[in-house]
């Protein structure tokens, strides 16, 4: 399974709601493998969460984050 990274999506765009709680936010975040595909997920509607629900979805499915140093 390819592993997952957090990226920040639509960051142009100051008009912004969470696909969780449906607020208004700065920020919207998607897991996905590259910053292409979390905004291929996000503009299908697929995707996007504030930083509170995004930890949420992380908590509710005890997802674990490998904290692997880069390669240089």
């Amino acid at each position: 399974m390819a592993k997952l990274k957090l990226f920040e999506v639509d960051q142009d765009n100051d008009d912004k709601k969470c696909g969780g709680c449906n607020w208004r936010v700065s920020n919207l975040y998607v897991l996905a493998t590259s910053q292409e595909e979390a905004e291929q997920i996000y503009k299908k509607g697929d995707g996007g969460l504030c930083g509170d629900c995004m930890c949420e979805l992380l908590v509710e499915t005890s997802y674990e984050i490998d904290n692997e140093p880069k390669k240089q």
